[in-house]
């Protein structure tokens, strides 16, 4: 998303801004779900570039919303 969409709602993170309609956000959190779902409210694609415990921690909750939609996690 536009830095511009982004900045009013990211709290206490930061966002940079990588091209005119792509943004970089940092944030923390207690937990990895709480990391993710900071993330998550944006509804728009992103990709976890790091540490490994965050990616694992987004393929369970990725298998979890796939359970409650009523869909497989395999």
């Amino acid at each position: 998303m536009p830095a511009r969409e982004v900045t009013p709602f990211i709290g206490d993170g930061t966002v940079e801004e990588l091209d005119a309609e792509t943004s970089r956000i940092t944030v923390g959190s207690w937990s990895w779900a709480g990391v993710l779902a900071a993330v998550a409210r944006f509804d728009a694609p992103f990709e976890v570039v790091g540490p490994q415990e965050l990616r694992v921690a987004a393929g369970v909750l990725a298998g979890r919303f796939a359970d409650a939609a009523g869909g497989s996690s395999s």
